[in-house]
């Protein structure tokens, strides 16, 4: 194993993996320095942070989550790809509005974010 696998491989104590490997929260990192307003908002219950002009898609995945949504049809995890609006991998719940594009809505505060199973889906025409 090299250095940098082994720096990479060794676990943070400040934050902790998820132990759910479908929905592995990874070690989320942020950039330093001023950043803008702070704001928080929930996703799948639990309270995340972030900064007023970040997508939700960049506050989430910086925050560790990994997975955002499930397939309709078989229930595979579904994490961010394209980062911009092309792929719908990234459709969460948003304030109880359902398929809504995480990488083309901006948080703020007090938002309710959740992530979309196969069974809160609506159907397609």
């Amino acid at each position: 194993m090299d250095a940098m696998n082994d720096v990479d491989a060794k676990a943070d104590p400040l934050n902790p993996p998820n132990d759910d490997p479908a929905k592995s929260r990874g070690f989320g990192r942020r950039m330093k320095g001023d950043r803008g307003t702070p704001v928080t908002f929930t996703f799948d219950g639990q309270l995340i942070e972030a900064f007023e002009g970040e997508t939700i898609a960049a506050a989430v995945l910086a925050s560790g989550v990994r997975m955002l949504r499930e397939t309709d049809r078989r229930g595979e995890p579904r994490g961010l790809f394209c980062n911009m609006g092309i792929c719908f991998d990234c459709l969460v719940e948003i304030n109880g509005a359902t398929n809504q594009r995480a990488c083309q809505f901006s948080v703020a505060d007090g938002l309710k974010i959740k992530s979309q199973t196969s069974q809160s889906m609506e159907p397609c025409p």
